[in-house]
């Protein structure tokens, strides 16, 4: 192994260490908060913040699907069903890749398909997420200007990958496999996955608010901050399921919402535990459906 991999794994795992020590840190700091949070949410609204949830992933598995018709890789949809599930889990391991690698690897085995055409499910993928989530940042701080440069780095961004066949994209477009109403079809399948997710924090950190300051915060304004920084959990390799990441993108855009940063944080961390309640209940339902 080369000196720059052996500095880049050990820079990832103090990284990592590091964000799971903060997150430790603050619960013992405050231990009775959890319980005042999980309370002020209360039954009903953690029941509605779980279907919406189960509504976002179903939105994420049917866009999967889609792609793959689209490619011509031919999956049975209980199969799919499983090994999505599977790969869901597997986001929660150090590195935050392994749910691409681990739902390509075992597209590959199933469909037979070559791994460059495979590969182009996580790369529409991660370009939409890139796309929504630079908007959604810089729905915070939005001008004329900013929005001109955001437009034309995202343009210029996918010029380069289609000029330099990242992943074989130029060849399926040009190829005509993928129409550019069937691309914009996908991208709005992701803004809809990426809206419930956002909504159901909605509902999870408005509860919360509403309860404990008497205020109702704007559901656009959190959705849109959640998106970011849900967005920048997944880009951030290093850290599973982008703890700590996510906290600190979501904490710094509500800010201006005078908000304590305590309850932002909290909020965000209940939250985790509902997606990883989703992830295990869809994971056991693949399960019970594929049998």
């Amino acid at each position: 192994m080369s000196t720059y991999k052996i500095i880049y794994q050990l820079v990832k795992r103090m990284l990592l260490i590091i964000s799971l020590v903060l997150v430790m840190l603050f619960l013992m700091n405050n231990p009775s908060l959890v319980s005042d949070i999980v309370y002020k949410i209360g039954f009903f609204n953690s029941l509605l913040i779980i279907v919406v949830l189960m509504i976002n992933v179903a939105i994420s598995y049917y866009r999967i699907q889609l792609i793959l018709k689209l490619l011509n890789c031919n999956i049975s949809t209980n199969l799919l069903l499983r090994e999505y599930s599977k790969s869901i889990i597997m986001r929660y391991l150090p590195g935050g890749i392994w749910d691409h690698a681990s739902l390509v690897a075992s597209l590959k085995e199933y469909t037979k398909s070559s791994f460059k055409t495979l590969s182009l499910v996580p790369t529409l993928n991660v370009i939409s997420l890139i796309i929504i989530g630079v908007f959604s940042f810089f729905y915070f701080y939005i001008s004329l200007m900013k929005l001109s440069f955001i437009i034309g780095t995202i343009v210029l961004l996918i010029i380069t990958l289609i000029y330099f066949n990242f992943y074989n994209l130029k060849k399926i477009i040009y190829g005509r496999r993928l129409f550019m109403n069937q691309l914009i079809f996908l991208f709005t399948l992701t803004i809809i996955q990426l809206a419930t997710v956002g909504f159901a924090f909605f509902i999870c950190m408005n509860a919360v608010v509403k309860a404990e300051f008497s205020m109702n915060l704007h559901w656009l304004d959190v959705t849109n901050a959640f998106i970011a920084s849900w967005v920048a959990g997944v880009l951030a390799i290093p850290f599973p399921s982008g703890i700590g990441v996510r906290e600190f993108v979501i904490t710094h855009l509500l800010s201006s919402t005078s908000l304590p940063t305590k309850y932002i944080v909290m909020v965000s961390l209940v939250f985790r535990v509902y997606i990883i309640i989703r992830d295990i209940a869809f994971f056991f339902f693949s399960r019970i459906f594929y049998k």
